[in-house]
């Protein structure tokens, strides 16, 4: 923006006066230092205000190098005075989320409104200070950044933040006039199609979770029957090994009986064959002749006594 755009105020109305608007007879003040300027109006140069010469108090309102400070104070007389000429205007604002989406507000300027800058307000537990206010049946807020924007919390809706630099820039001659909110922040239809994006997941979420749920339930029932089957089964593995532990007790009782009675069989067989033979004598028939059998001899000499 070049330095000779910032305005002045009338002294007496107080109103905002751009460079090729003022009169030259008119008295103008410095809207930083309040200090008396005057309009230039040449034929070579850009018409401008310019600070009436003082050594001792030197203020960079129009030179070639204004402060932010100074571009955001001429922002906001210059916004001012186009609300109080009630110049038909209109917000856009862009989606940050898109470059799809945008909204757009009429701003209602009511007749002889009152316009007022650094308006002071308290508002979710602070005080607050707000660059222009409109008031009427709404009470308006417009914020004017550079960089850094205002936070949501710290205003009160409708507001609107607006670039200073596009502020300074605008031609109040113009018969209708559009400005840009630049509001870090995602427009109606893509809150409502958020919401509705959002919805839609929930619900799938919901869907999904559900057919987990039952899917759970089967395969619940399933590790349940399964495991009903695997202990039915363990069940009739153990009864059958004490089936046949019980028949190996039953053969091995049984072989033990089979083997007793095989055992007195025997006995018996030996006894009935033992019982079968002839008695033997247990006196044997002496031997008559001496020779070297002793019992003949014992036998001789007890047959002799």
């Amino acid at each position: 923006m070049s330095h000779f755009d910032h305005g002045a105020l009338d002294k007496v109305t107080k109103i905002f006066m751009e460079p090729n608007e003022a009169a030259k007879r008119t008295r103008y003040e410095c809207p930083d230092c309040k200090r008396d300027v005057f309009v230039r109006k040449g034929s070579v140069r850009q018409h401008h205000f310019a600070h009436i010469k003082d050594t001792e108090h030197r203020c960079m309102f129009y030179n070639r190098n204004p402060t932010l400070d100074q571009q955001h104070k001429n922002a906001q007389f210059k916004l001012k005075d186009l609300l109080q000429r009630r110049i038909p205007l209109r917000i856009v604002r862009s989606c940050i989320c898109c470059s799809c989406c945008s909204e757009s507000w009429n701003i209602t300027i009511p007749e002889n409104p009152e316009v007022v800058t650094e308006h002071q307000f308290l508002f979710n537990g602070g005080n607050r200070r707000a660059d222009v206010s409109l008031f009427g049946e709404i009470k308006t807020i417009f914020e004017i950044v550079h960089k850094h924007h205002t936070k949501e919390e710290d205003r009160p809706e409708p507001w609107y933040e607006i670039s200073a630099e596009e502020i300074n820039h605008l031609n109040l001659n113009s018969p209708f006039i559009i400005l840009t909110c630049v509001r870090q922040k995602m427009v109606k239809t893509c809150i409502e199609k958020n919401k509705r994006d959002a919805e839609a997941r929930r619900h799938l979420h919901e869907t999904e979770r559900e057919r987990l749920r039952k899917d759970e339930e089967i395969a619940e029932k399933e590790r349940g029957r399964l495991f009903k089957e695997i202990e039915d089964r363990l069940k009739e593995e153990r009864r059958i090994r004490n089936e046949l532990k019980q028949i190996r007790l039953v053969e091995e009782e049984r072989r033990r009986v089979q083997e007793s009675i095989e055992r007195i069989a025997r006995l018996r067989a030996r006894e009935e064959e033992i019982m079968s033979k002839p008695p033997v004598n247990p006196f044997p028939i002496l031997m008559r002749s001496g020779g070297d059998n002793p019992m003949m001899r014992y036998g001789s000499r007890r047959y002799k006594r």
